[in-house]
């Protein structure tokens, strides 16, 4: 289970700068800081710190969620296609117009995710 994963430290994806303004909450510029820090002067695109840079081949099922204006959106539409083409299940969940960690919000949008999560869930170990 992912919600609004940073796959790629490097922000290679130039399909982030058209999400970027939509996003509240993160931008190009404090991520690719936050990236550097993260990193610690490894590169940011090594594959064991940006997934989507690695083999995607072998994984277990993913699931995602993640909001249309989030500005990591476009590397979950990466992840889909990567990892599925590598014969992966990914299963994204789309929220049109919701940001970054929507999920995670005191919202509308927010608590539907939050109760397709727990659908999903298996029922053994619920108390």
């Amino acid at each position: 289970m992912l919600l609004a994963p940073w796959l790629d430290l490097a922000l290679t994806n130039p399909d982030i700068a058209a999400v970027e303004r939509l996003d509240p909450s993160l931008n190009r510029a404090g991520l690719v800081e936050a990236g550097r820090v993260w990193a610690g002067g490894a590169d940011p695109a090594d594959p064991r710190l940006s997934p989507l840079h690695g083999e995607l081949g072998g994984l277990p099922p993913i699931e995602v969620h993640v909001g249309t204006h989030d500005i990591l959106y476009p590397d979950t539409l990466l992840l889909r296609d990567r990892a599925g083409a590598a014969g992966t299940e990914v299963t994204l969940h789309v929220t049109p117009g919701a940001f970054h960690v929507h999920v995670l919000a005191p919202v509308p949008e927010g608590r539907e995710a939050r109760d397709r999560i727990v659908a999903g869930l298996p029922t053994a170990g619920r108390g």
